[in-house]
């Protein structure tokens, strides 16, 4: 069974691929990172609390997950820290 982290990050990566292609909003992320690097760092943001969870991209991963798009939520749900390294 997949971990919800690395299920949610999937899931988020597969929406920003798509944004990235589709969204002109996106075109400035797009020319300076990938959506799975993009993606991480959204991630680690969330668990800092310091990210927008009300972002279409991430409400529909969290909902995929099962997981109610607030901070609460979500920490409790991964009950996990930081990534080491990756910085939003």
């Amino acid at each position: 069974m997949e971990p919800l982290k690395d299920k949610f990050i999937r899931i988020y990566t597969e929406e920003l691929t798509d944004r990235f292609a589709n969204d002109p909003e996106f075109a400035f992320s797009a020319a300076r990172t990938t959506p799975a690097e993009l993606a991480l760092k959204m991630y680690n943001s969330i668990m800092k609390q310091t990210a927008n969870i009300n972002s279409p991209a991430i409400k529909k991963a969290l909902k995929a997950c099962g997981i109610k798009p607030t901070y609460t939520a979500v920490r409790e749900a991964f009950q996990v820290g930081v990534e080491a390294g990756a910085e939003a």
